[in-house]
Formats: C-alpha cells, structure tokens, sequence
C-alpha cells in the first residue's frame, strides 16, 4: 500500500512537471500582477489611451504591490488569499497618510484581489489554479470609533442646506415624499 502510494505521488509529479511546460514556473505574485497590469492596459483601452477604469484598476494593483508582500504563487493557496483579504479588511495603515486605509479603498481593493486571483486562475501563462474546495468568504470591513459616531449608527441624514437644495429642484410628486420623510 506504501508503494503503490509513492508510485501514485511519483506519477503526479510527473504530470505536474509535463504540465509546467511553457508555463512561468516559480512565478512570484509580484510577477503576476505585473502581468495583471499588462492585461488590464491592454483590455481597458479606447482611442488608444486605458480608460478611467482601467486606471483606477491599475491604482488598485500598485497598492496591493506595494503594501503587500510578496511569494511563491506555489505558497498562494486558500489560507494565504483569505489571510491577504483579511489584511485589507482590517485596513492597514498608509504611509503617506498614517491612517487607515478608507472603507471605500479596502472594499475596493479585495474586489480587486478577488478579480485578480480569477484572471489568474484562467491564464495559462502561470502555474496556478484555485485550490480545490476554495471559496471567499464574506468579510466586514473594520471601521474606527470616530468613523461609527460620524455615521450616526450607520444611517445617513440630509442636513437642512441640502434639503433646500433638493425641495428647490424638486417636483410636487417628490415634494410629497420629502415631507413625508421628514418626520420618520
């Protein structure tokens, strides 16, 4: 029974070799949002220049380069992708800023991260796949003190300018919902 289970971890290697072929294996993640990059300046492009998104998603690889560590895509399997989400849904602290990163940033950048590890699941150009049995798991972005007593328990209210604001240019249809509103 030992034999035949070294012969069948032998046989695996063997095919997993044959695999890597024509593959970046030993490829770091560094490299693959490199490649990443590439691929969204490439993809997001009109009249020849990227598009707004396209900048904005390569904003969102540079920051994950740059405050993310970087390793072998052997060792990115499911622990390390949750562990690298939860990181940012802790919000780090920037650098340039020392404060945490804003809730809107590190929702932002685990949509990203999330893309990313599909996009790199699908190429063929590295040896990586999705670990089997992998799933994301939801996850609550941390907020601070100050930001949960600024949102008033989690409710947003128009203040009395902006409510001018809006019965000036408002029609009587939404005149009536505003005042019915007002006092709930």
């Amino acid at each position: 029974a030992h034999a035949a289970g070294l012969e069948a971890k032998a046989k695996e290697q063997v095919e997993r070799a044959q695999a890597l072929r024509g593959k970046k294996a030993g490829a770091t993640l560094h490299q693959a949002l490199d490649a990443y990059a590439e691929w969204i300046k490439t993809s997001y492009v009109r009249e020849g220049h990227v598009t707004g998104t396209g900048r904005s998603m390569l904003e969102q690889v540079r920051e994950l380069k740059t405050y993310g560590k970087d390793c072998s895509l052997v060792a990115l399997d499911g622990l390390a992708l949750h562990t690298w989400v939860r990181s940012w849904a802790n919000r780090p602290v920037i650098r340039r800023t020392d404060k945490p990163c804003a809730v809107d940033t590190a929702k932002d950048l685990i949509k990203r991260i999330r893309a990313f590890t599909k996009w790199l699941n699908s190429n063929s150009a590295f040896d990586w796949t999705k670990p089997n049995g992998f799933e994301w798991e939801r996850v609550k972005i941390a907020t601070t003190a100050e930001e949960n007593a600024r949102s008033e328990h989690g409710v947003k209210r128009f203040r009395l300018p902006q409510i001018a604001t809006l019965w000036q240019y408002a029609t009587p249809q939404e005149r009536l919902y505003i005042v019915s509103g007002l006092n709930c």
